[in-house]
Protein backbone atom coordinates (compact mmCIF):
# COMPACT_ATOMS: atom_id res chain seq x y z
CA UNK A 1 0.00 0.00 0.00
CA UNK A 2 2.88 2.39 0.77
CA UNK A 3 4.22 1.88 -2.74
CA UNK A 4 0.83 2.68 -4.32
CA UNK A 5 0.39 5.76 -2.13
CA UNK A 6 3.86 6.97 -3.06
CA UNK A 7 3.23 6.39 -6.76
CA UNK A 8 -0.12 8.22 -6.63
CA UNK A 9 1.60 11.16 -4.96
CA UNK A 10 4.17 11.26 -7.77
CA UNK A 11 1.44 11.03 -10.43
CA UNK A 12 -0.54 13.84 -8.77
CA UNK A 13 2.58 16.02 -8.58
CA UNK A 14 3.53 15.35 -12.22
CA UNK A 15 -0.02 16.21 -13.32
CA UNK A 16 0.11 19.48 -11.38
CA UNK A 17 3.52 20.44 -12.77
CA UNK A 18 2.48 19.72 -16.36
CA UNK A 19 -0.77 21.62 -15.87
CA UNK A 20 1.07 24.60 -14.38
CA UNK A 21 3.45 24.80 -17.33
CA UNK A 22 1.24 24.06 -20.36
CA UNK A 23 -2.00 25.59 -18.95
CA UNK A 24 -4.57 23.14 -20.38
CA UNK A 25 -8.33 23.64 -20.16
CA UNK A 26 -8.64 20.10 -18.80
CA UNK A 27 -6.36 17.16 -18.04
CA UNK A 28 -6.95 13.48 -18.79
CA UNK A 29 -5.08 10.85 -16.79
CA UNK A 30 -5.30 7.25 -17.99
CA UNK A 31 -3.72 3.95 -16.98
CA UNK A 32 -3.04 1.51 -19.80
CA UNK A 33 -1.20 -1.78 -19.99
CA UNK A 34 -2.83 -3.85 -22.67
CA UNK A 35 -0.23 -6.44 -23.65
CA UNK A 36 2.55 -6.68 -21.07
CA UNK A 37 1.55 -6.12 -17.43
CA UNK A 38 3.30 -2.95 -16.30
CA UNK A 39 2.62 0.42 -14.73
CA UNK A 40 1.88 2.85 -17.56
CA UNK A 41 0.11 6.18 -17.20
CA UNK A 42 -0.71 8.92 -19.69
CA UNK A 43 -1.07 12.52 -18.56
CA UNK A 44 -2.81 14.28 -21.46
CA UNK A 45 -3.35 18.06 -21.46
CA UNK A 46 -6.55 18.95 -23.32
CA UNK A 47 -7.62 22.27 -24.82
CA UNK A 48 -11.05 23.59 -25.84
CA UNK A 49 -9.93 23.90 -29.49
CA UNK A 50 -9.02 20.20 -29.53
CA UNK A 51 -11.02 18.56 -32.37
CA UNK A 52 -11.84 15.71 -29.98
CA UNK A 53 -12.80 18.00 -27.07
CA UNK A 54 -15.15 16.12 -24.76
CA UNK A 55 -14.33 12.77 -26.35
CA UNK A 56 -11.55 10.21 -25.87
CA UNK A 57 -8.38 10.95 -27.82
CA UNK A 58 -7.87 7.23 -28.39
CA UNK A 59 -10.76 7.07 -30.89
CA UNK A 60 -9.21 9.47 -33.39
CA UNK A 61 -7.34 8.09 -36.38
CA UNK A 62 -3.91 9.75 -36.54
CA UNK A 63 -4.56 10.68 -40.18
CA UNK A 64 -7.56 12.74 -39.04
CA UNK A 65 -5.58 14.77 -36.51
CA UNK A 66 -3.92 18.08 -37.23
CA UNK A 67 -0.19 17.50 -36.87
CA UNK A 68 1.60 20.10 -34.82
CA UNK A 69 5.00 19.63 -33.30
CA UNK A 70 7.22 21.74 -31.12
CA UNK A 71 10.44 22.88 -32.70
CA UNK A 72 13.56 21.29 -31.25
CA UNK A 73 14.21 24.51 -29.32
CA UNK A 74 10.64 24.61 -27.92
CA UNK A 75 10.80 20.92 -27.02
CA UNK A 76 14.10 21.44 -25.20
CA UNK A 77 12.72 24.47 -23.34
CA UNK A 78 9.64 22.51 -22.22
CA UNK A 79 11.76 19.61 -20.97
CA UNK A 80 14.05 21.98 -19.07
CA UNK A 81 11.04 23.71 -17.44
CA UNK A 82 9.52 20.37 -16.41
CA UNK A 83 12.83 19.10 -15.00
CA UNK A 84 13.45 22.28 -13.01
CA UNK A 85 10.02 22.25 -11.39
CA UNK A 86 10.00 18.49 -10.77
CA UNK A 87 13.47 18.65 -9.19
CA UNK A 88 12.42 21.35 -6.72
Amino acid sequence: MDEWTSFCGDLYRAQGVISGIVKPDHMNVAALGNVIPHLHWHIVPRYCDDPRWGAPIWMTNLDDMVQSRLSDAEHGKLLRELKVVLAS
